[in-house]
């Protein structure tokens, strides 16, 4: 039997296996995997770093422990357990390929097969905390509905289930096969009218979106806009989706439509592992915060590089110039059917001459080393960083408002902000990193170098510290990065936080060990996770800092420590050398 029609075979009795035996489920083609509502906080295709999300999150009420279920009858095939990534994951092999994954378990299913033995007994063989066990031989069956493990948050937090359905390289999204009751319709929040030329977005208009009686509307119509032959138009679109619950997730579809024509069409169906390099491409990660919260802004148009296999366009969706006014209409779609809706009217002029921008031409294959008016700050461009040629543009001094601004946002005085320039445009990546060379300000004094960090940020976004190193020799604060942006040296004096959590958080028992919980607050710099120290009873013990909660979990073997008053010390510093002690006498 050919491959083609195995699939046909496989899917057809998933089908004739759910109407025969699985009336509680009539309208799932596989079982949802948790006793829990079908509340998402994460959906395919959802960008993660410059890359997209494999699957679903199931959200768990902030709880860990739920039991968790074989969505369709299967082998076992691999088994995970990891800090980082998937945590504590089971990989259950179908028929024919098709495989499902569960990710960040608290733990495995011990009754059958002994699971959470097999993790500990395979730690120990390979001396290792991490790893990865694959079965090839596997007899470790299990049935539809039956459980194999329970909800946590392993490998990374909050609590919630991490869900994939497989088909080798082909990621499925898994609510084609899950019906989903969701009545809410995408959200959109605002549009972006951006001229591009020589594969770089050299203008760009944030363009408000408003909603009333039911409808989306533009907060001017119509646009209009200059460009000229050698320039091209496309859009941004700002939206969102929520699936049963208040957080927000990714769209699972966008259509662009120009006077009637569908231009661009872009869906999540499914995602084939060639396709995760494009994520950058898809998402504008510059424009990931609006209004200080979390957002997507979609690329409608495949950019050069963009091969993403769920696109379909005419002209990549880029505008037609040729016609002197485009009715614009964009749908986003949700997976249930839900349809949101803006249209708006695009006029343009073509003119001859160009935009004066200040733009510097920048070839593949070169390398460039490019400074600020001043001479103190220095971009060093590699020949490797382009994968084309593009236009580049670096700024300063930027306006005393803007780091007025800075400074307030993370509680800062306004001279704390050393220096800053500005690298356009925000959505471009490089291949690879590019360099940032600061000259030490000649105010500062050396004995300070260690609280001084270069960070990034974008328009609306939080600053985010870069590693950062000083260069005693030359005298320079030097750091890398992937994409353009602001970038600000920035003196940081304000120690770190260490602080009791809510009761229930603070003291765990599980097996032979009780686990102890401090949070952490850092405004500005990360803390840095080597500096940490945990100090009980004058006795140092091993700890684990969780990088979502922020907080330090020390696990103590419960015949070392007896129940009653103890004494807890905790240092840590953040990544600009600021210390704080946590000192206390606490009953656990």
């Amino acid at each position: 039997m050919s491959p083609f029609y195995k699939k046909i075979f496989f899917y057809f009795f998933i089908i004739v296996a759910v109407l025969i035996s699985l009336i509680a489920f009539p309208d799932d083609l596989i079982q949802w995997p948790i006793n829990l509502p079908k509340r998402l906080s994460a959906t395919l295709g959802e960008i993660r770093g410059l890359r997209f999300h494999q699957g679903i999150d199931i959200k768990t009420r902030g709880r860990v422990g739920y039991p968790v279920f074989a969505a369709l009858p299967g082998k076992l095939s691999r088994l995970i357990s990891k800090d980082r990534g998937y945590g504590n994951a089971l990989f259950i092999d179908h028929n024919d390929g098709i495989s499902s994954v569960y990710g960040h378990l608290d733990s495995f299913d011990d009754e059958k097969y002994g699971l959470n033995t097999l993790k500990e007994t395979l730690k120990i063989l390979y001396n290792k905390d991490n790893i990865s066990f694959t079965l090839y031989t596997s007899n470790l069956l299990y049935r539809r509905g039956e459980r194999i493990g329970y909800s946590g948050e392993s490998g990374s937090g909050p609590p919630h289930l991490h869900f994939e359905v497989r088909d080798g390289d082909t990621f499925f999204n898994p609510l084609e096969f899950i019906a989903i009751n969701d009545k809410k319709p995408p959200v959109i929040e605002n549009l972006y009218l951006c001229v591009e030329k020589h594969n770089s977005t050299i203008r760009e208009e944030k363009i408000h979106v408003r909603k009333s009686w039911g409808r989306y509307r533009l907060t001017k119509d119509p646009i209009e806009i200059r460009v000229n032959n050698l320039e091209r138009i496309f859009l941004k679109l700002a939206c969102y989706d929520m699936v049963e619950a208040q957080n927000r997730v990714a769209i699972y579809m966008i259509r662009l439509f120009d006077n009637g024509e569908m231009i661009f069409e872009m869906s999540f169906d499914k995602l084939k592992k060639n396709d995760f390099k494009y994520g950058h491409l898809i998402y504008d990660k510059s424009r990931s915060t609006i209004n200080g919260g979390v957002s997507y802004a979609y690329f409608l148009c495949s950019r050069y590089g963009n091969n993403f296999s769920c696109i379909k366009n005419i002209n990549d969706g880029y505008i037609n110039l040729d016609i002197k006014q485009s009715n614009i209409r964009i749908e986003v779609i949700d997976f249930a059917g839900n349809i949101s809706t803006l249209k708006f009217h695009l006029r343009r002029d073509i003119i001859e001459e160009e935009v004066p921008g200040n733009y510097m031409d920048i070839k593949k294959g070169k390398g460039y080393t490019i400074f600020n008016d001043n001479g103190d700050v220095k971009v060093t461009i590699g020949p490797q960083s382009i994968s084309h040629d593009m236009l580049l543009q670096l700024k300063h001094p930027i306006q005393p408002r803007l780091i007025k601004k800075i400074a307030r946002s993370v509680s800062l005085n306004r001279d704390d902000i050393l220096n800053v320039i500005l690298i356009s445009p925000f959505d471009n990546i490089y291949e690879k990193p590019i360099k940032l060379v600061f000259r030490r300000p000649p105010q500062i004094p050396k004995s300070w170098v260690k609280n001084i960090l270069v960070y990034q940020f974008f328009n609306e976004n939080r600053l985010k510290p870069l590693l950062t190193v000083y260069d005693t020799e030359m005298d320079v604060f030097e750091a890398s990065s992937i994409t353009n942006g602001f970038f600000a040296l920035v003196m940081d004096k304000i120690p770190p936080e260490i602080f009791l959590p809510p009761t229930h958080e603070f003291c765990e028992d599980k097996d032979f060990y009780r686990k102890i919980r401090l949070y952490t607050a850092e405004n500005l710099s990360k803390i840095d996770v080597d500096s940490i120290k945990c100090i009980i009873d004058g006795e140092l013990f091993p700890f684990y800092f969780d990088r979502d909660r922020k907080w330090i979990e020390v696990v103590l073997p419960r015949d070392v420590v007896s129940e009653g008053v103890h004494h807890i010390l905790v240092k840590c510093s953040d990544l600009s050398d600021n210390q704080t002690v946590f000192r206390n006498l606490l009953m656990f």
